[in-house]
Formats: C-alpha cells, structure tokens, sequence
C-alpha cells in the first residue's frame, strides 16, 4: 500500500502482471514525502493485494500517535485476470493537521479480518 502516488501512462512497457499497473496507468510510489497542505487538497492513496478472492471489503483506518482518528469503509473489486485486487482513492489533506501518520488499510471477508498492512505519511503545511 503505497500512501501517495504520481500517476503517468506508459503503454509501451504495459504489463498486466505488474502490481503497479492500474488500469492503464503506472503508478509511481511516494519516497516519503511530505504531503503539502499549501500545494495539494487530496492525498491519492493506492494498494493492490493479491489474494483472497472472498476479500470484498477494505477498512481504512488513519492513525496518529497510535490513536485510529478516521476510519472510511471501501468496496473492493473482483480479483482482476491476473488476480490482483486494486483500489485507488484520496483523503481531503485540509482534514489533517500537519505531522506524522499511518495509513492502515484490512482487507475483510464478512467480519473476518484477512490481511492488515500500514504506510507511514506525513502531512505539512
């Protein structure tokens, strides 16, 4: 799970195999920095699992300093061709007084807690 992404399209070197390929762009992974309040309104945020097909929810929680201070239920996709399940979104930056976070994102099956991964990002000014 990746918190931020540049986006760019790259139909030459298109694979579908490739867990950086949404649809018909690549994404490009934030390197760890900050997300500026002052230049951008939206966070975009990207994941792609591979895994259980059954995983047709996903909580995304955001955290500082250790305290779940959001949560945002998503509705997953089907596992595409190549089994991958991909999401993409934004969280309104203005929502979020500068420092340092987590993006925590759990795929579910029911009530049932598959998979749990996390992203650090830090909001600036």
């Amino acid at each position: 799970m990746q918190p931020a992404a540049q986006v760019a399209g790259h139909d030459a070197d298109r694979d579908p195999r490739n867990p950086l390929y949404f649809g018909e762009l690549l994404v490009y992974p934030s390197l760890g920095d900050p997300q500026r309040k002052s230049v951008a309104k939206a966070m975009g945020f990207y994941f792609t699992a591979r895994g259980p097909a059954n995983a047709r929810k996903g909580l995304l929680e955001v955290v500082r300093d250790g305290q779940v201070t959001a949560t945002h239920s998503l509705a997953l996709p089907a596992p595409n061709a190549a089994g991958l399940i991909q999401h993409a979104g934004t969280l309104p930056l203005p929502a979020f007084a500068p420092g340092t976070y987590e993006l925590r994102l759990t795929l579910l099956a029911g009530a049932e807690r598959l998979a749990t991964r996390s992203a650090p990002f830090t909001v600036a000014e």
